[in-house]
């Protein structure tokens, strides 16, 4: 998983049809896989809307349910995959996992930015 993590950007169109096999290697290997492979898929997302639109939910649900320790670490692996349009969702995960269950907004996440 770190090879694929470090040319992920370069080669994303030959890693993407491999998406659903990556993901079932993560969910069953060490903390490492797990690491370099929410790299390697925020990269290969960053690539084509097509990618982001497959593997950014996958993402964004490793957020919500991975160990509070390694939050802080796989949202910035995540960042090269948020994008204007899916901001708001990702801010969403990231202040719920925070406890921050007050700023969550009604409207766009930038506005609850100001009563926080």
């Amino acid at each position: 998983m770190i090879a694929l993590s470090t040319i992920a950007d370069m080669r994303a169109e030959a890693i993407f049809p491999h998406f659903e096999e990556i993901r079932q290697v993560m969910e069953s290997g060490s903390v490492i896989t797990m690491d370099n492979g929410v790299k390697t898929l925020a990269l290969v997302a960053s690539q084509k809307d097509e990618y982001r639109k497959a593997i950014f939910p996958y993402l964004l649900d490793h957020l919500k349910t991975c160990r509070p320790k390694e939050v802080p670490q796989h949202a910035e692996k995540t960042l090269p995959a948020v994008t204007t349009g899916n901001k708001s969702d990702f801010i969403r995960v990231l202040e719920k996992r925070l406890g921050r269950h007050d700023c969550l907004p009604d409207g766009p996440v930038e506005e609850s930015h100001q009563n926080c």
